[in-house]
């Protein structure tokens, strides 16, 4: 499968010049070159897939260990449920999770591995945040390698028991530079810019075979977002609402509300506000509109309950237009849950 995304992080001609993943590196010379990421277009909730990787690595001068980082929901749980072995004509080994303790070397020690590739890449094609980066250092060090890895990884997806759809992602790197900014030692001619790591990005993995139907779409931009993504009764929930991305009967709207019921876990249902002023949405920028609720006093649940869900919609202040999922007048599922 080839990818949306293709990042390439300095130098040109790699193959006059070296190549591989980052079983090591170099101060005078290294270069890191994603050839291809095959993984399934589908799968069920629970499956184990399997995902291969080719990388062309080159160091020289300097040892050091190689480093794969993938992108995953949170929920999945990468860490237990993701694997990882590679091959390569200067030898195999295995990966094992970088101990969270570790620091990035490009940081200057200030953060680890995690925190660093969400500081730089962020969650990369997707547009709900709930997710982490999931890095693995190899086994061995190697030291003036030029050749071509492969990485076999078998993830369990779905380990939250959800539907989703979500864009993966992959950075290759090595323990001595880390996510080092180009220094200008490999030539930057066209086509090819990398060096140190590289990004890149599949198309959307669709997980589906939950009971519960609904699914979590990190893909697509959404009308609405809860943040957190994931909470409980007790905890503040802001709800945001972005009128710009699909159309629907509130572009434009002065005013916008949040109409809202919730379910316990005993069954019983809470309908929000009666007054529309406790659910007015404040407008923050054009077309775009947040609340933020404390959703035991919202919905007046007694002290000994516990929420499971919330359904909602916007609309406006006659409560006849109305937005909900996709722009449809059906109403916007978020289950409190801490996992």
């Amino acid at each position: 499968m080839k990818s949306k995304l293709h990042i390439k992080i300095k130098g040109s001609y790699l193959w006059k010049i070296c190549a591989v993943i980052v079983l090591v590196v170099v101060l005078t010379c290294c270069s890191t070159d994603i050839l291809s990421v095959d993984q399934p277009s589908t799968a069920t909730v629970g499956q184990t897939i399997p995902i291969t990787m080719k990388v062309l690595y080159t160091n020289t001068d300097v040892t050091a260990n190689m480093v794969v980082a993938v992108l995953l929901p949170v929920g999945w749980n990468g860490a237990k449920n993701l694997t990882m072995t590679y091959t390569s004509p200067i030898g195999n080994g295995t990966f094992s999770v970088m101990p969270s303790t570790t620091t990035e070397p490009a940081s200057g020690g200030l953060y680890n591995w995690p925190t660093a590739l969400m500081n730089k890449f962020g969650i990369v094609n997707n547009y709900i945040k709930d997710m982490e980066w999931v890095v693995f250092i190899s086994d061995k060090a190697y030291t003036n390698p030029t050749t071509t890895v492969t990485v076999n990884m078998k993830l369990t997806v779905g380990a939250d028991g959800g539907n989703a759809n979500v864009a993966l992602a992959y950075v290759v790197a090595e323990t001595n530079d880390g996510l080092k900014a180009n220094d200008g030692n490999i030539e930057t001619s066209p086509p090819d810019t990398y060096e140190f790591y590289e990004l890149y990005s599949t198309p959307c993995l669709d997980v589906s075979g939950s009971a519960s139907g609904s699914i979590e779409d990190f893909c697509d931009a959404p009308l609405t977002t809860v943040d957190p993504f994931k909470a409980l009764t007790d905890d503040f929930v802001t709800v945001n609402f972005d009128a710009t991305v699909l159309k629907n009967n509130l572009l434009g709207a002065t005013n916008v509300y949040l109409k809202a019921t919730a379910q316990d876990v005993s069954g019983n249902i809470y309908n929000g506000p009666a007054v529309p002023a406790k659910s007015l949405m404040a407008q923050v920028s054009t077309n775009k509109y947040q609340i933020t609720i404390w959703p035991r006093a919202y919905f007046g649940v007694p002290k000994t309950q516990t929420l499971s869900t919330m359904k909602y919609v916007i609309t406006d202040v006659t409560g006849n237009t109305v937005v909900g999922a996709n722009a449809t007048a059906e109403p916007i599922v978020y289950g409190f849950t801490c996992k």
